[in-house]
């Protein structure tokens, strides 16, 4: 993975833009699977997990993690990456949508649901598209959930989202 062409540092924002964003984040720089995603962001983790948390060490990476037992139902709830660092867990939810809006709603859910199990941990949905309406619901309702998009070379955070959303 390159250096992000969108990204965050803990001094502030580097030159990124809506245009930039929506050029470097499109169906045609998409993962073939998610599983293809998750397979990229593991053999790639210590670059993604210095990205989402600079000043943590990370201890263990945990894929396909069982949350336990679903709230409604007997079904078991598999959690897609669970990072574990000395300073603090990140759970991760992966989205590589074909539907974007539809698939990235739906993630927004499941990320909703992990922070209610699992209130101290950072909740990441991860997408390899970015959907604006996604960024707004996160905005709107205050949602504690970050919003990273990654594609084979690039990552881009909230943070970037948010300062074109607000500017």
């Amino acid at each position: 993975m390159k250096d992000p062409t969108c990204g965050y540092n803990k001094k502030g924002y580097n030159d990124a833009n809506k245009e930039k964003i929506l050029e470097v984040f499109t169906k045609k720089n998409r993962f073939e699977t998610e599983r293809i995603m998750g397979d990229f962001i593991e053999k790639n983790i210590d670059r993604f997990a210095h990205e989402i948390n600079p000043e943590g060490k990370l201890l263990r990476l945990e894929r396909e993690f069982n949350a336990g037992i679903s709230f409604y139902g007997k079904s078991a709830v598999r959690i897609d990456m669970r990072l574990i660092f000395d300073n603090g867990v990140y759970i991760i939810e992966l989205k590589n949508p074909v539907h974007t809006y539809t698939e990235l709603r739906i993630g927004i859910s499941q990320c909703m649901d992990y922070a209610t199990r699992y209130p101290k941990a950072t909740i990441l949905l991860v997408s390899s598209l970015f959907s604006e309406i996604v960024s707004r619901l996160i905005l709107q309702y205050k949602l504690d959930i970050g919003f990273v998009l990654v594609n084979k070379e690039n990552m881009a955070f909230m943070y970037d989202v948010e300062r074109f959303q607000n500017g």
